[in-house]
């Protein structure tokens, strides 16, 4: 009787598809996980850098807005220790004074204007003589310090109301009430405040490519220095401004301007051991987004280029596993319908592995099914060989009873 037809012959399916496919939709899942996380990471990284850049860079700001205040209180002191020293000279003379003596005084100290007024700021003499005669407004400095009754004053640096040149003033009144005014050219003081002032330094911190724009708020949070001069005046009213500004905590922000997102950091500008405002500088995200896509880029290429060197060795894989079991499953068919006579290759029982196993496992089982046949065999060979034997016998008897 022919043996019933193997099942599996009409089988469609094939392990093929998850040998290779459910491999490859892990590792994507997993690649994909990761790059997710390592641009997250990166992201973070990078933006702790740019908060860690931007302290760094208003910590610089207010150091050399320090050191520029310190400068310029040193220069001032000492053009203010030089008019004093003269105005006391000039006024320990008084009973001597004239023009030839405040000339004079005025060469010993390296002195240009000196200027002796009466009680009601008459000029009586002076180093310039075109000033002798002169008095001064009401609102003039000069009529200020005369109506102050203070003993003495030393004002800022200011432009000369006649000249146009920058001094510094300084005043000494006498005994008398009469007073005298020195003063100092101080052009290259002024410039050198201009250059170290609030508004020169946020224009030369703005000419670098990073940065957006720089500014300088005081504590009423209106902004009294900004690259574009336009902005100066303006007055924030946001969390950051106030928290930097007014609480001395830093502050950092993503926001859109003008059209472009710029990193924001507000940091409390302490000058001198007192919070005087805030510094805001805005830098650039260009950079930051580019190397965020640049790794990104970097790490999709990476897993593609795995995924696709994973593709391949799964399905060359795959292919050598699904021919030997097919070999294998072509021996188990032949075997199951009877036919012993093809042995497995040599090399796949030799193997060091499962399927050597799977095919040690069916070579024996062959081999037993051999002789197993062979023993069934040569048992009904004796079987027929004694039924002969008998059938024989029985005809002998049979014969023998006839006669």
């Amino acid at each position: 009787m022919e043996l019933k037809k193997n099942r599996n012959d009409g089988r469609t399916g094939t392990i093929k598809t998850r040998l290779v496919m459910v491999p490859l939709l892990v590792v994507i899942i997993v690649v994909s996980a990761i790059t997710a996380a390592s641009s997250w990471f990166s992201r973070e990284s990078l933006l702790n850098q740019m908060e860690e850049n931007g302290y760094y860079t208003a910590r610089q700001f207010i150091g050399r807005v320090e050191d520029n205040l310190d400068s310029l209180e040193a220069m001032n002191g000492l053009l203010e220790e030089k008019i004093l020293t003269a105005a006391r000279m000039a006024v320990s003379n008084e009973e001597e004074m004239s023009d030839e003596l405040l000339l004079s005084l005025a060469e010993d100290f390296g002195i240009s204007d000196l200027y002796w007024y009466d009680d009601q700021a008459v000029t009586l003499y002076s180093t310039v003589p075109e000033y002798i005669g002169w008095q001064p407004d009401p609102g003039h400095p000069v009529h200020n310090f005369m109506i102050s009754g203070a003993e003495s004053l030393m004002e800022d640096i200011r432009m000369d109301t006649e000249s146009g040149n920058y001094f510094k003033y300084g005043y000494l009144r006498s005994s008398s009430g009469d007073f005298i005014q020195v003063g100092i050219p101080a052009d290259e003081v002024q410039a050198l405040t201009n250059r170290f002032s609030y508004q020169s330094l946020v224009e030369e911190m703005a000419l670098s490519d990073e940065v957006i724009y720089a500014l300088v708020m005081d504590q009423n949070l209106e902004t009294i220095a900004h690259n574009d001069e336009n902005e100066v005046g303006i007055v924030f009213d946001d969390e950051g401004s106030i928290s930097a500004a007014q609480q001395g905590v830093p502050y950092t922000q993503m926001w859109d301007f003008n059209g472009e997102t710029v990193y924001d950091v507000i940091f409390p500008a302490v000058i001198n051991g007192e919070l005087q405002g805030a510094v805001a500088i805005g830098f650039s995200m260009a950079g930051v987004n580019a190397a965020i896509n640049r790794n990104l880029t970097m790490a999709i290429g990476g897993g593609l280029v795995g995924l696709l060197l994973l593709g391949v060795i799964l399905y060359s894989t795959s292919n050598s596993v699904i021919k030997t079991l097919r070999v294998l499953g072509s021996q188990a068919s032949a075997m199951a319908g009877g036919d012993f006579r093809q042995d497995l290759p040599t090399e796949l029982s030799q193997r060091n592995d499962e399927i050597g196993g799977i095919a040690e496992a069916i070579r024996y089982m062959q081999d037993s099914m051999k002789k197993m046949i062979r023993n069934v065999i040569e048992a009904s060979e004796q079987v027929a060989a004694s039924s002969e034997e008998l059938t024989a016998t029985s005809q002998q008897s049979a014969t023998a009873s006839d006669e």
